[in-house]
């Protein structure tokens, strides 16, 4: 039997460390270092740092169990972490606790969007809860199935529940350590705002039963458990700002939880560097535990020397790197880094992290430019509309940064004041929309998303375009995909978060099938990621991106080059430029929706087909807003209306069904409008072939002509605007 868990990876020279886990018998194991001269090793399991160096360490049960433990030694830093004497101060120093205080005392803050009192009503009520309730009660449904835990006050360390269908190491213990975070975090606030000695007396009944529990990690052949940082994290937290109040044997008792239960198993992560958000948490969950008690507990130095280097790191690959877990996971990483990068300038005086181009600049542009309005965020990747609502993120940006783009999310978002009253600790503007005097539209390079807009207000119009290298595991095989809001209804959608039980919701939530993307012989993308955008020119009133999916299909198609062009607000124009390996490739495009649709005015009932798509307009309606498509080529192409078996809640997709040939060049116009679909448009012309076409396309403003031609040789196509006749003629003209 082969235990995997690493109890301890790092020491520093001269420092000791139990091998023997919380509860176990020494005597029922042997131990022994494969290199004395760097790590030392007692018969009762204790190791101790000799001299730097890596070797490994041998643990041995009596019934057969052992580990092989890497065990790397460091040398001594050349200079000692100083921390702040005192606490508070993670999350607020003395003077910083009284002006909080004497902020929130008051009848308003200004700009606020919501009432001061309410909200403080709300987070008081959440922290009145946890202070009374007598157990903690948690559902989890999974799979179709559910499974309740409860644990009664004092917290007791739970028995494990059973496996969900599908998995094997099902993490449970996430939800649990960040529910368990949470009261910490609530209750200890609520005392030092308030100073009510029941907020504090339940907070510490919290904080040292979990200081006893034998471990925080889930599952002993696991290293991503989430559990340790959000563990430790809390714990940090609560010690903290209980810590005037605990005594000092309550003190011990919770600094040698965060050490032993938190950050020597986390120390499995040092020197990794690896682009993931649990990378980022478990060095936060290092920093916060460190900087909570480092000056209390020798040879903690390297906690926060090696996290900050790696979070440094992390937030370097944001600007640098193609990878991207979308929208949830980098709100979850980065206000993370908020917290540990807050309470690291406090302590030690280094800012490093929050100077950090990505947190100032590029972070609120993305919620920025991806918003849909009152329907959410872009759900590309893992995340679903509201979940991505980066009400709390944005408030920590602002009072860093001041940051009027952070306000105008903060007034704009769906979380409640509640919730954002934990981090409220100024004064708030009230931007209006007008007031974002940014482009309209961005490219989120090196990761390549495209966001394509008419305007930042509630009523404007997103396209939000992915052909991205980003290949991590929150990630979907959707190359070249693209969705549509408008007025905040997503007409053209993305499934969103991928449902990790197998079966036809995954299939669909993760695979191509289940996004406006192309299908090879009604198969997907064979691999993560492999796209990008190959051309650009944003504008005010036009945009055109390029992506290029080829590589996704490993060897299926020879060339598929979507050229999306925003003639705004009036139209999108999607041209797919595709070479399949093989003549006799059946190819189908796809467009995803959980709205109406209608063919010529009628309602289209799933499974309806036309065969014939020339002189067809469809209309998809949602409660806001509705768009109204049009597609051409220079052969026939077939529709249908379909839904995939086993996902139909999440809506429909028309199939559109190419003719066998040898390229192809296929255009769809979109037509996107507020209230239902217009029907005084106009014809839609296609005239030409795969070779090169010229497009008449009317809209309400006027009749535009669209030239595609091919480079010279036969090669990708070219796409521009020759002519343009409107009420306000274009600034931006795509060359």
């Amino acid at each position: 039997m082969q235990l995997d868990r690493p109890l301890i990876s790092v020491l520093d020279t001269g420092e000791t460390a139990s091998l023997v886990p919380r509860g176990a018998d020494p005597h029922e194991s042997t131990f022994t270092s494969d290199d004395p001269a760097i790590v030392a090793v007692t018969p009762e399991g204790m190791a101790r740092g000799v001299f730097p160096g890596t070797t490994t360490l041998h643990l041995r049960r009596g019934d057969g169990g052992q580990r092989a433990l890497p065990v790397t030694v460091l040398a001594p830093q050349p200079q000692p972490v100083s921390f702040l004497a005192g606490h508070p101060r993670l999350r607020f120093t003395t003077d910083e606790l009284a002006a909080r205080r004497a902020l929130l005392a008051g009848e308003d803050v200004a700009g606020l969007k919501f009432d001061l009192g309410a909200a403080k009503a709300g987070f008081l009520a959440r922290a009145d809860l946890f202070a009374t309730e007598p157990s903690l009660e948690i559902l989890f449904e999974i799979s179709g199935e559910t499974f309740p835990l409860s644990l009664p006050h004092p917290l007791a360390q739970p028995e494990p529940l059973p496996q969900p269908y599908g998995f094997t190491d099902y993490p449970f213990w996430t939800r649990l350590s960040r529910e368990i975070e949470q009261q910490l975090v609530t209750l200890s606030l609520a005392w030092s705002l308030t100073g009510e000695e029941r907020y504090a007396a339940k907070a510490t009944q919290i904080l040292l039963a979990l200081a006893n529990w034998q471990k925080w990690h889930e599952y002993d052949k696991a290293t991503n458990n989430l559990s340790l940082p959000h563990f430790t994290m809390g714990a940090a937290i609560a010690y903290d700002e209980l810590h005037d109040r605990l005594s000092p044997d309550e003190q011990a008792t919770v600094q040698e939880a965060i050490l032993e239960l938190g950050l020597r198993p986390m120390s499995y992560w040092f020197h990794d560097r690896l682009d993931h958000n649990i990378v980022v948490l478990m060095n936060a969950g290092m920093l916060l535990g460190a900087l909570a008690i480092g000056d209390d507990t020798p040879y903690l130095d390297k906690y926060v020397t090696e996290p900050l280097d790696a979070l440094r790191w992390y937030l370097t690959q944001r600007e640098e790197s193609g990878t991207t877990e979308g929208l949830v996971y980098t709100s979850y990483a980065c206000g993370t880094i908020f917290k540990a990068g807050s309470a690291a300038r406090r302590v030690t005086g280094d800012d490093t992290l929050l100077r950090s181009p990505f947190m100032r600049e590029t972070l609120p542009d993305l919620y920025l430019y991806l918003r849909g309005g009152a329907g959410g965020f872009a759900n590309l990747s893992d995340a679903r509309y509201l979940e991505s609502d980066p009400g709390a993120l944005m408030l920590q940006h602002y009072n860093e940064y001041e940051d009027r783009r952070a306000a105008w999310l903060v007034q704009r978002s769906s979380v409640d004041g509640a919730a954002l009253f934990p981090h409220l600790q100024r004064d708030l503007p009230s931007p209006s929309a007008a007031a974002l005097d940014f482009p309209r539209s961005r490219r989120f390079t090196p990761f390549d998303w495209a966001a394509l807009r008419t305007g930042f207000g509630d009523d404007d119009t997103l396209v939000a375009f992915t052909s991205s290298p980003s290949a991590v595991g929150h990630n979907h095989f959707d190359q070249n995909h693209f969705i549509l809001n408008t007025g905040g209804d997503w007409l053209i959608c993305d499934p969103g978060y991928q449902n990790y039980t197998p079966g036809p919701e995954h299939v669909f939530t993760n695979a191509t099938i289940g996004h406006n993307a192309l299908l090879v012989n009604d198969e997907g993308q064979l691999t993560r990621g492999h796209g990008r955008i190959i051309a650009a020119e944003l504008g005010e009133d036009i945009d055109l991106v390029t992506g290029d999916a080829t590589a996704a299909y490993e060897g299926r198609l020879e060339r598929w080059h979507r050229h999306v062009l925003f003639a705004k607000p009036d139209y999108v124009l999607i041209v797919d430029d595709i070479i399949p390996a093989a003549v006799a490739d059946r190819l189908t495009l796809l467009v995803h929706t959980t709205h109406a649709v209608t063919a010529n005015g009628t309602p289209l009932a799933v499974g309806a087909t036309i065969d014939d798509v020339r002189g067809t307009s469809f209309a998809i309606a949602g409660p806001h807003a509705s768009v109204r498509l049009r597609t051409g080529a220079g052969s026939p192409i077939q529709i249908r209306h379909d839904h995939y078996p086993g996902a139909e809640r999440f809506g429909t997709h028309l199939r559109a069904e190419l003719t066998p040939a040898d390229r192809y060049l296929v255009a769809t116009v979109l037509h996107p409008t507020l209230g239902g679909p217009t029907d005084d448009l106009g014809a839609f012309a296609f005239h030409g072939d795969a070779s090169g076409a010229r497009l008449e396309i009317a809209h309400a403003a006027g009749h535009d002509v669209v030239r595609i031609d091919r480079a010279p040789g036969g090669g990708p196509l070219v796409t521009s605007l020759i002519q343009r006749a409107r009420s306000q003629p274009a600034t931006a003209p795509v060359k």
